[in-house]
């Protein structure tokens, strides 16, 4: 790591900044300040040694233990949270001090400040994600789990506390390398994301799913349970991983009549995202002419464009170019395209 230079000011020679225990442990063991003011590495073993002589670890211990027996005997708490019915008692103070969510409901001019009894609703809100959530603020103990971490992480964004969305988030990520989520937990994992803003689990998600397409595809569950919008954001991705183009463009067929009614309107956004100069025209032909779609103009007119590349498949055309480009993963040939476009008499 190179060197850099850093205003004393803003740095002593052992402590950055320091908000918390957290942010003195992630800067303390890579950092420290040499005499001529530039940041240099420093040992784990220094970082481990000065560690013990800045923070009692036993101390904290026993004050998380001493704050929680004192929830448990309800020494001086002074708000009960209902949940879902479920009743829970705590310390404003400690709570806002772990939750935005909580030192925004707490703060002087809200209601909740001056209320002893108050309920904390939210559709995605699990009494057992709350118990979990409320025993790690006292406990720094979180046990997460692939059946629980989803309703965990929704839980902990919508309290905002973002070490757990965190955890959960990098474990959710871990554990989708290691393909440990069958379908349906993929699809909810990308919509957990999706909906609370999750940016790097989003895509994660969606890479996930689109590494596997091939084989989730024949999942039972897939025909049913993946939307038009989901299906086109798989569909667009350069990194979808299918034997080939013919067998995605069958896959997307088959989910349309899966259920003919609702997705025949959508048939031209998902075929459109196929790259049908690349799939076999014989098999493009026998389902496009088919009566249902031929009353769909669009369908029509990529069933034309697809017989028009293989009639004349050197022609130049953006049809050529756009859908004739094999995905990263596929082992299909592209379609050779001029570099000019020929001049007609």
């Amino acid at each position: 790591m190179g060197k850099a230079r850093v205003s004393r000011a803003l740095i002593s020679p052992y402590i950055i900044n320091v908000e918390n225990k957290i942010e003195y442990l992630k800067r303390f063991r890579f950092y420290r300040l040499n005499e001529d003011g530039t940041l240099a590495n420093f040992s784990r073993l220094e970082a481990d040694m000065e560690l013990e002589n800045v923070f009692d670890i036993k101390h904290s211990r026993e004050m998380f233990q001493s704050l929680n027996k004192m929830r448990e005997n309800r020494s001086y708490t002074d708000v009960t949270l209902s949940v879902k019915g479920e009743v829970f008692h705590a310390h404003k103070i400690i709570l806002a001090t772990s939750s935005r969510y909580f030192d925004a409901m707490f703060s002087a001019g809200m209601k909740e400040s001056s209320q002893t009894e108050v309920e904390v609703k939210g559709d995605d809100l699990t009494v057992e994600a709350f118990r979990l959530l409320l025993n790690f603020i006292y406990t720094s103990a979180l046990p997460v789990t692939e059946a629980n971490v989803l309703d965990v992480l929704e839980a902990a964004d919508q309290l905002e506390i973002l070490s757990v969305v965190e955890k959960c988030s990098l474990f959710i990520m871990h554990n989708l390398t290691r393909d440990k989520f069958h379908l349906e937990t993929r699809l909810k994992i990308y919509r957990v994301a999706d909906r609370h803003n999750l940016t790097e689990l989003r895509e994660q998600s969606l890479r996930s799913l689109a590494l596997r397409f091939g084989v989730i595809c024949e999942e039972e569950g897939f025909m049913e349970n993946i939307t038009a919008d989901e299906l086109l954001l798989l569909l667009s991705r350069n990194d979808l991983s299918v034997p080939s183009e013919t067998f995605l463009f069958t896959t997307v067929i088959a989910w349309i009549k899966y259920n003919q009614e609702e997705r025949l309107p959508q048939a031209p956004r998902v075929l459109d995202k196929v790259r049908l100069a690349l799939v076999d025209i014989m098999v493009v032909l026998e389902e496009l002419e088919c009566e249902e779609f031929q009353e769909v103009p669009e369908c029509f007119s990529l069933m034309y464009k697809c017989l028009l590349q293989h009639v004349r498949p050197f022609l130049f055309s953006p049809f050529a170019e756009e859908k004739g480009l094999p995905r990263v993963d596929s082992k299909v040939s592209a379609i050779p395209v001029p570099l000019y476009e020929p001049h007609h008499a």
